[in-house]
Order: structure tokens, then sequence, then C-alpha cells
């Protein structure tokens, strides 16, 4: 069991958490992580003095890195991109873009690293953004999309990895523009994007905004048992 505390600047002061009983991690989501591979867990622990929202079995919500072994539950089914959703909603973006497996309702859900690449002229201030059928691309809310990263190298082009459920299961999606603070532009011209990350890595480039030319493919497949 453990909590937050701060120090003062004069070290001589200390606060504790008050608002929160005593933080823990159960014995056995370390076992089950263990069992998976798993090398490194991450609590997500929210905000200092703040209760969290617990998973299955009283334990904060956790993420997992670099687990190997892909038998793991699969996704349920893909919820298709509601047409009353793609208009215009507050800005926003899911936080984060971790390569993580993460404890689900008390079973382990192991995340695949998926980079995409798309290439978007934007005009000044308008920003890109992915939105999908995955909670992790925000389940086409797009005040919970992910935002995309550019540069001044590598603009029009723009690009994230996301973590997805290693499950072979299809992943719909699109891009869309944020164009203002509280108007998202989708890809109109065609229909749903799809993948399905089904290696521990991969790379996809999709060609340009509201087009479907996607170019580039790249997998990384587990190394065979007993391998070198």
């Amino acid at each position: 069991v453990y909590k937050y505390a701060t120090r003062s600047a004069g070290g001589d002061q200390w606060r504790w958490e008050e608002a929160v009983g005593d933080r823990r991690i159960p014995k056995e989501t370390v076992g089950r992580a263990s069992g998976a591979g798993v090398d490194e867990i991450i609590i997500e622990d929210g905000a200092f003095n703040e209760p969290v929202a617990e998973a299955a079995g009283g334990a904060p919500p956790l993420t997992l890195r670099d687990a190997s072994d892909p038998s793991t539950p699969r996704a349920g089914s893909i919820a298709r991109s509601p047409s009353t959703s793609r208009d215009s909603s507050t800005a926003g973006s899911a936080s984060g873009t971790t390569l993580v497996a993460r404890e689900v309702a008390g079973g382990l859900t192991i995340q695949a690293s998926v980079t995409l690449r798309v290439t978007v002229n934007t005009n000044y201030g308008e920003e890109v953004y992915i939105c999908g059928s995955d909670a992790s691309i925000g389940a086409w809310v797009p005040s919970r999309a992910v935002k995309m990263g550019t540069s001044a190298e590598l603009y029009p082009d723009w690009t994230v990895t996301l973590p997805l459920p290693l499950s072979g299961s299809k992943v719909l999606y699109k891009y869309v523009i944020k164009a203002a603070a509280d108007q998202f532009n989708w890809e109109n011209r065609i229909p749903d994007r799809e993948l399905v990350p089904d290696s521990r890595e991969l790379f996809l480039n999709d060609g340009r905004f509201n087009q479907i030319q996607r170019q580039v493919t790249f997998q990384k497949l587990d190394a065979p048992v007993g391998a070198a």
C-alpha cells in the first residue's frame, strides 16, 4: 500500500493525500502480468489526492509494457462510425500514445504498436487527428480523438503511434482536420479506413487525406520460438 506526498520548498513540510484511502496494487495483478511476459507495470493513479476509478478487483487502472504473449482476450464487435457523430464537437484529444497492454475487467489485453502516416495540407492553425472504432482513438467521438504530429521537416505528413489491442480484429478509423476550437472536418469522400493490428509493430502510410492510397505496410512479427 502507498500514498503520494508533496514536500515544501524548504523541505520541512509534507502534505499527504487526505481525500483518498491507501492506494494498492493487488498481488494477483502482478502475477497475471508476470505470466503474460510483461516486463514493466505502470500504475495510472490519476491526479494527486483525487480518487481514481478502479478496475475489477479494486485495483487502479494498470498499464503493462513489453508483453510478448499474444494469447489474450479478443476484442468485441466493431462499432461503425455513427453519422450523427461526424459533426462539430468540442476539441480534445486522448492523452498519450504509450505502447501498452492493459488490465481490463480482470483480464490482460496485450496491445500492438501501430504507427500511421498521412499527408494533409493544412491551413495555419489547423491540426490533424485520428478517430475511429476503438476506444483508444475516441470510439468515433471527435472530442476524444488522438492528435497527430508533424514538424518543419515532416510537413505536410502527419504521424502518430497508437496502442491498439493485439487481437487480430478489425479497427475502423478516419483522419479529421480540426479547423477551429470546436470544428472538425472528417474525410467525407471515402469509406472508413481499416487496419488489423495482428503483429507487435505495424507501420502504415495512408497516402493523402480523403483519398484511399495506402502506400506502405510494414509488420514486425515476433521471432519464432527457439530462434536465435
